[in-house]
């Protein structure tokens, strides 16, 4: 009798270490499949992901690489001052900077990056077709300030989130890639603009260019939601599971058929052969027949007993799905419990301006890309003053964009190598920046606005090709959204209040130089903030590690 016991033990125990095992690769499918639901990083759809931002980025940043031209139609066509002429660019970056924030901050939380562009670059169409029916300058300003602004906000902004999650390791050189796109833009874009305006005056290249801006929305497209993989992930889940039951089905089928047993119920309670066959059996085990209650109970028990194991059986079958199920249900019911002022909390959360070295960055980024935003749009101007033909000026902005081009992707390899600091490549290039802008006052004749073109365009967009990097190694990428919001917020604040004082420097002064000394200023503070990076950054570690210790 014990060796029988000790024989179902050992049986019972040989069947639940295969159950456990069949569990355990269970769990292994589990962990693929949790795998298979993120968001696929420096491979597979991030490349195409990629393709697609830098086309978005070559229509986008070449229409506004283009607005040079367009500010000088506005002088002319409304009769309008440098300065009011400067106030469309100065309140579309007000309204970008004033949209950003909510935009990636709140917008991201409830909406996807493919939404909120596809809506936003929808608007910005609509705000260049609408602004070709302008009566006056003031609906000129409303309609391609306001509504192209708040357009761009919602539609630029994600895409560079976009391009941030689908990469890691290769982050700055898809970041140098991306922003690359602009440079293209901005070959391709000011011929195309300056055709229109010969063509068709100044509203009908406004009227064709909302059609150029329509053309982003198919690319929109194809940035997938991370929803999309979380579906495709759940779908392989539940298909891993139901093959994974089917097997464990069949190994307890087969263990029952060696050992002669039955399961008894899921917690491994068998019925030996012996007993099995005495309770099939027909005939009495003694030879006379007595009908007492005891073999009625008996005979009732098995008969439950094997409905149990029958039960058992389908139950086994199913129990990885039970255990994840039972696992789901448990997180599904603590997210819920979470209040609505906990969710807000943490939507809100503004700590990383507690850090000094993110502090010193804003700064600096706000002051050092005043130079490669507002000076594509005086540099056109500034040559038209120097009697410098149609033709002559739209090659000077291709000659810029090619120099441009070279600079964004050579600052983007070079960012990923461990020889190079990106601190120091941008310490070079603003201090090139800073004496190339306040040399601009000697330029006079073509070919040094051609020499002038290729310096200033190689290093003036290198800050834009590195700030996703920057933003995301100094506030990690659980805050990257909100500290890319804070920046985009500061530096178009920066932009949208230079923009009027550059206009009326100019409408001072009666000449430009001015208004490049300003942009020389702002890249030499810039440097001064650079300086203060390794302080700052020594500063937050002595404060961080108090909280570590």
């Amino acid at each position: 009798m014990t060796t029988k016991d000790n024989g179902s033990k050992t049986v019972a125990n040989g069947k639940f270490d295969a159950t456990a095992e069949l569990l355990d690769g269970d769990n292994d499918v589990r962990s693929a499949s949790k795998q298979t639901m993120g968001l696929p990083v420096d491979t597979g759809w991030s490349w195409v992901v990629l393709l697609a931002s830098i086309i978005i980025a070559t229509i986008h940043c070449g229409i506004l690489r283009s607005s040079g031209l367009f500010f000088i139609e506005f002088i002319l066509e409304f009769q309008a001052d440098v300065s009011e002429a400067a106030l469309v660019g100065a309140l579309q970056n007000a309204v970008f900077a004033i949209c950003a924030l909510p935009v990636l901050m709140f917008g991201l939380k409830v909406f996807s990056e493919r939404q909120l562009a596809f809506v936003g670059f929808s608007f910005a169409s609509s705000g260049y077709a609408i602004s070709s029916l302008a009566p006056n300058f003031k609906f000129l300003i409303f309609f391609l300030g306001v509504m192209v602004g708040a357009g761009m906000s919602m539609g630029f902004s994600p895409v560079f989130i976009s391009v941030g999650k689908h990469f890691d390791k290769r982050r700055g050189l898809a970041n140098g890639l991306m922003l690359s796109g602009a440079c293209l833009g901005s070959l391709l874009m000011p011929p195309l603009i300056r055709f229109f305006l010969d063509e068709f005056g100044l509203r009908g290249a406004l009227l064709m260019t909302a059609g150029i801006y329509a053309n982003i929305l198919p690319f929109i497209l194809l940035l997938r939601p991370e929803s999309f993989y979380r579906r495709k992930g759940a779908c392989f889940h539940d298909h891993q599971i139901k093959n994974n039951g089917n097997n464990l089905k069949k190994e307890i089928a087969i263990s029952l058929g060696e050992e002669k047993q039955e399961k008894s119920d899921i917690l491994g309670e068998f019925v030996t052969k012996s007993e099995t066959d005495i309770m099939k059996s027909s005939k009495p085990i003694n030879r006379k027949r007595n009908n007492t209650v005891s073999e009625g109970t008996d005979l009732k028990m098995a008969t439950r007993r094997k409905f149990l194991s029958n039960s058992s059986l389908v139950m086994s079958t199913s129990l990885s799905d039970v255990v994840w199920g039972s696992y789901s249900l448990a997180i599904a019911e603590k997210d819920t419990k979470r209040g609505a002022l906990q969710t807000l909390k943490k939507m809100c959360d503004l700590s990383i301006l507690k850090r000094l070295e993110y502090l010193c960055f804003l700064v600096y980024y706000s002051l050092a890309c005043v130079p490669g935003s507002i000076g594509f749009v005086f540099i056109p101007a500034y040559a038209k003053d120097m009697n410098l033909t149609n033709s002559e000026i739209v090659l000077m902005l291709g000659v810029m964009a090619g120099a441009d081009f070279v600079g964004r992707v050579s600052s983007g390899y070079l960012t990923d190598l461990p020889s190079f600091r990106m601190t120091h490549i941008l310490l070079v290039t603003q201090i090139v920046i800073a004496v190339t802008a306040n040399s601009a006052r000697f330029l006079s004749t073509y070919w040094h606005f051609y020499i002038f073109a290729v310096v200033y365009g190689m290093f003036s967009g290198v800050p834009f090709s590195m700030q996703a990097s920057l933003v995301s190694r100094i506030v990690g990428l659980e805050f990257f959204p909100t500290g890319f919001a804070i920046m985009m917020m500061l530096h178009q604040g920066v932009l949208s209040g230079s923009a009027p004082v550059l206009g009326y420097l100019r409408d001072v002064t009666g000449t430009y130089h001015a208004t490049f000394h300003y942009l020389g200023i702002c890249s030499c503070v810039a440097v001064l903030f650079l300086f203060l990076e390794p302080l700052s950054r020594k500063r937050d570690e002595r404060k961080a590690k108090p909280l570590h210790t």
